[in-house]
């Protein structure tokens, strides 16, 4: 990675993504901070600037990721503010982590859509941006790390 290159993370604002946000940051890459929470994003961004980065190479962006506005948002202000996206890392995800007995319609709905759903429809938005840098995609399928789904 060089100096400069716009890394855009959706779910950076805790865990895995901020860290993944911090490392971008350490090695002086602008960053693009999404998510829900807007109190840990900010937490995120002031861990990028000590990190070394300046304000202005970062970029924050609340809101749903599930819903088409807010991806399309994270697309077009990363690209304005920074002019190019090199890396999308697709950090944003769920685990339903109940009993099977207890499983809800809307829990799968959940869980398809931020690990499944969103990480294709994002990518796709992003990808005439990436053909252009010769970007890449970086998936984080971080919540089967964490606990294996058995029936």
């Amino acid at each position: 990675m060089s100096e400069g290159w716009p890394e855009t993370g959706p779910g950076s604002s805790s865990g895995l993504g901020q860290a993944t946000a911090v490392l971008f940051a350490q090695r002086s890459c602008s960053v693009v901070l999404s998510g829900t929470n807007e109190k840990r994003l900010q937490e995120t961004l002031e861990k990028c600037q000590k990190a070394g980065l300046k304000r202005d190479q970062i970029l924050t962006v609340a809101g749903d990721i599930t819903t088409h506005k807010t991806r399309e948002e994270i697309v077009t202000r990363t690209f304005g503010k920074f002019k190019r996206i090199d890396i999308l890392v697709n950090n944003a995800g769920a685990l339903y982590t109940g009993f099977i007995k207890d499983l809800e319609e809307k829990d799968i709905d959940t869980t398809f859509n931020l690990n499944f759903k969103v990480p294709v429809l994002l990518s796709k938005l992003v990808f005439p941006y990436l053909k252009e840098t010769k970007g890449t995609v970086c998936p984080m399928e971080r919540s089967l790390s964490l606990r294996p789904f058995c029936l």
